[in-house]
């Protein structure tokens, strides 16, 4: 194998291993970025779930009230 060939084939696969390298990173950091957005969203939707039990329990506690003072 000449010297010129055998450097063309490492290059190329020293390419290679850059360009896996490269994605390896984007698709591990895009992972961290969806993880830290699906934790807000769920974040949000269980802040939510909290507020409508608030509403509902104080809904509950004007309405039994209510009923105590009509007797």
């Amino acid at each position: 194998m000449k010297k010129s060939t055998f450097a063309a084939m490492l290059a190329f696969l020293a390419c290679a291993v850059g360009a896996l390298t490269a994605f390896a990173i984007y698709l591990w950091k895009r992972e961290k970025e969806l993880a830290e957005y699906e934790q807000l969203l769920f974040e949000a939707d269980s802040q939510d779930e909290d507020e409508d039990d608030q509403a509902d329990a104080e809904e509950e506690y004007i309405l039994s009230v209510e009923d105590e003072t009509e007797e």
